[in-house]
């Protein structure tokens, strides 16, 4: 397997730093997109300035009945967390951290969602184990689902991550 790659479990994959040629591509759409919306968002424009924009991919396959439960990620993790989701839609849930408030979004194919600020770090998000979801007053079957997530590691923690060995992460296994 490539150098870079960490398999997680059978249905996620992990890279760090350079991204296959498919991904950069991906990458780079989505740097344009963010160049275009800060005109509009100006909040947006330090991750239109950002470079890398991303230095870590998980891709992660879910089957009809699948989810992941709620999180926010991980504090090793920038600002500025971008998802691409691919083949059957799902609902994905935003659960505020302190109080009762409840959103749900709805992540068709090629939908792109980007989390930052206060989405970022005060909401948890997560996309619960089900067959089918219910949208606008009708049932949505579940097929296959495959996300892409990039995110940016912070320069801090990179650096620590390069400089430790796998057996130094555990639960996490370096393919060769």
């Amino acid at each position: 397997m490539d150098e870079g790659v960490v398999a997680g479990t059978n249905n996620q994959a992990m890279r760090f730093g350079q991204f296959p040629i498919w991904a950069e591509r991906e990458v780079e759409r989505v740097h344009h997109l963010l160049r275009n919306a800060s005109q509009l968002y100006p909040t947006l424009e330090p991750f239109a300035q950002r470079n890398p924009t991303f230095n870590q991919m998980i891709i992660n396959k879910y089957s009809p009945g699948e989810g992941i439960n709620n999180h926010v990620d991980l504090q090793a993790f920038a600002d500025g967390i971008l998802s691409i989701s691919l083949g059957s839609s799902c609902v994905m849930v935003f659960q505020q951290l302190q109080g009762t408030n409840r959103e749900e979004v709805i992540l068709h194919r090629g939908d792109v969602l980007f989390m930052c600020g206060s989405a970022r770090y005060e909401w948890e998000h997560g996309i619960p184990a089900r067959t089918s979801d219910m949208w606008g007053g009708s049932i949505q079957p579940r097929g296959m689902r495959i996300s892409l997530t990039f995110r940016k590691m912070k320069d801090e923690v990179h650096i620590l991550h390069e400089e430790a060995p796998a057996s130094c992460m555990p639960g996490v296994n370096q393919v060769p």
